[in-house]
């Protein structure tokens, strides 16, 4: 397989990859809009709002600087990887843990009681 060729088919997975991601993440959030109740729905928008915001604020752009680096050297991608999954992992896990106990007490005004 030629360079280009493979360039080409390497764009062509990651497009699809994130279109996939974006379409079942839309599938997602259609069921729940349909299934949950309003406020049940604010706190599920809410959840993934601040989700998102925090996979953000603990990336540090580990993903561009990778590709980058892998990029300019192909032959290191693998020491590459070991390197850099270790620090994002754990700033994801840290704010994971941290607002894990705040979780109960949002879902305790959102969902509804049994009888």
């Amino acid at each position: 397989m030629s360079q280009r060729r493979r360039q080409a088919a390497l764009v062509a997975y990651r497009a699809a990859s994130d279109l996939a991601g974006k379409g079942a993440f839309f599938l997602v959030t259609l069921v729940a809009a349909r299934r949950l109740s309003q406020d049940a729905f604010g706190l599920f928008a809410l959840g993934t709002t601040v989700g998102w915001i925090a996979s953000v604020a603990t990336d540090f752009g580990i993903q561009l600087h990778l590709a980058r680096e892998v990029a300019q050297r192909p032959g290191d991608a693998a020491r590459l990887l070991r390197a850099s999954a270790f620090p994002g992992s754990s700033m994801t896990a840290t704010v994971a843990s941290s607002t894990a106990p705040r979780k109960s007490f949002f879902f305790s005004f959102a969902m509804p009681r049994a009888a």
